[in-house]
C-alpha cells in the first residue's frame, strides 16, 4: 500500500512553493534545520528558495545551492544581506526592498501559490503580496540568530 501511495504522489503534479528566509543558507542554523527541511519539502513540492546571504559566506552558499539543485532540484535565489552600511533601519529597509522585488518576480515566473516564511521580515513582505497573488502563507516563528542578537 505504501508503494502505491508513493508512486501516486510522484505522478501527481506538484505545487510550487517558495521558501523565504532572512537567514542565509550558509549560516549555522541552515545545515541543521533549513536544508534537511527543504530536502523533504522537495519530495512533495517544486521548491524555490530565496535567502539573504552575507558576502563573506557567498562561496559556501554557492556550493549549497549547487548541491540542492543537483540532488533535489531546488531552485535557489539570493540577495546580499546588507550589513550596517547605513543605520540598522535603512539596512533592513534596503533588504526589504530587494526581497520584495526578487519575491515579486519569482512568484510571477514560477507561478507560486504557497509561501513558507522564516522570520519576520519575509512574513511582513508576504502580507503585502498575499492579497495581490492570492497566496497561502506558512509562517515559521522559531528563534533566529539575526533576530535574537
Amino acid at each position: 500500500m505504501e508503494i502505491d501511495q508513493s508512486l501516486s504522489l510522484k505522478k501527481m503534479k506538484k505545487n510550487n512553493i517558495l521558501y523565504i528566509s532572512y537567514d542565509g543558507l550558509s549560516d549555522q542554523v541552515s545545515s541543521s534545520q533549513i536544508i534537511p527541511y527543504l530536502k523533504v519539502l522537495s519530495e512533495l513540492f517544486n521548491v524555490c528558495v530565496i535567502t539573504c546571504e552575507k558576502k563573506e559566506k557567498y562561496s559556501k552558499y554557492l556550493s549549497i545551492k549547487k548541491e540542492l539543485f543537483n540532488k533535489n532540484n531546488i531552485d535557489c535565489r539570493s540577495i546580499y544581506f546588507t550589513q550596517k552600511k547605513y543605520s540598522l533601519f535603512f539596512s533592513k529597509f534596503f533588504d526589504f526592498v530587494k526581497l520584495l522585488i526578487l519575491t515579486f518576480s519569482t512568484i510571477k515566473s514560477k507561478n507560486i501559490k504557497i509561501i513558507h516564511c522564516r522570520g519576520h521580515i519575509p512574513a511582513f513582505l508576504i502580507l503585502i503580496l498575499k492579497k495581490i497573488f492570492n497566496l497561502q502563507l506558512t509562517f515559521d516563528y522559531r528563534g533566529m540568530w539575526i533576530e535574537e542578537r
